[in-house]
């Protein structure tokens, strides 16, 4: 498989709040991290997969929310976009 994107919806930012996406890909030992969305009122958050970290096996995410004031984001939903690969076949 081939991860093209990872999207999370979330209800809209206040000030303050800022959501953050990270994957790990075949049981890496680390997550790799985007950029954190603080933008007050988004409610979706991308993390485009660049190619050289895309096949996969196994993929796992994160998802770190971070607040300074009394309020927390709420994530709504979270997607992978992939491609199945389904013309290859085998290993790879």
């Amino acid at each position: 498989k081939q991860a093209l994107i990872l999207k999370a919806t979330h209800k809209a930012l206040a000030t303050g709040e800022s959501i953050q996406l990270g994957y790990k890909v075949n049981r890496a030992t680390s997550y790799t991290t985007g950029t954190a969305n603080s933008t007050v009122g988004s409610t979706e958050t991308r993390l485009v997969i660049p190619p050289s970290d895309a096949r996969f096996r196994e993929f796992q995410f994160e998802c770190i929310l971070a607040a300074s004031g009394s309020t927390s984001p709420t994530i709504t939903s979270i997607a992978l976009l992939y491609d199945e690969l389904a013309e290859e076949t085998g290993d790879f």
